[in-house]
């Protein structure tokens, strides 16, 4: 029997969610906000933040855009690969095109989940980042709600990227 005014662990307490609708382009081999991000402000700090991440990314010829995941500053290393070594990258996700000419009229649809563990009752402001180091095939650009042909023909969509943060009672 659970006490008067006990919240059971696991409970969804609240849920938050930001949203990018709007196109991103840009050419960065470093990581630069895409515009995507979704603030909570946590009840307990004992609880946890459930992210739901969709990412639609476009991307050139021969080219890999990867994201990843912050909490305010702080990248979150946690929610990435560990096994990169030399020129490799651990990133949260990734949008790899290969060298085929049509690989401009396509977008990936990136999802993650994951939970973290902020340990505070203050407003905490997830955010997601995006770079393309390499460049053999195209020029570098991270494409968010986009293909890389952004064209005006009735093929060419734009979707709508989102993070979802549901806090959970510990």
């Amino acid at each position: 029997m659970a006490l008067q005014g006990a919240i059971e662990p696991g409970k969804v307490l609240q849920v938050v969610r930001g949203t990018l609708s709007t196109k991103f382009s840009q050419s960065t081999a470093s990581l630069v906000d895409i515009g995507l991000s979704a603030t909570i402000t946590p009840s307990k700090a004992s609880s946890k933040i459930l992210i739901h991440a969709t990412i639609w990314n476009g991307g050139e010829n021969d080219a890999y855009p990867y994201f990843c995941m912050f909490r305010g500053t702080t990248k979150l290393t946690d929610f990435e690969g560990s096994a990169s070594s030399g020129n490799q990258i651990n990133v949260f996700a990734g949008g790899f095109f290969t060298a085929i000419a049509s690989m401009i009229h396509r977008q990936h649809c990136l999802n993650r989940h994951v939970l973290d563990e902020p340990d505070t009752t203050s407003a905490t402001t997830y955010k997601i980042q995006g770079a393309n180091p390499y460049t053999a095939g195209g020029t570098g650009n991270v494409f968010v709600n986009r293909s890389s042909n952004d064209g005006n023909t009735s093929f060419v969509q734009n979707p709508q990227s989102e993070l979802v943060l549901m806090e959970i009672a510990d």
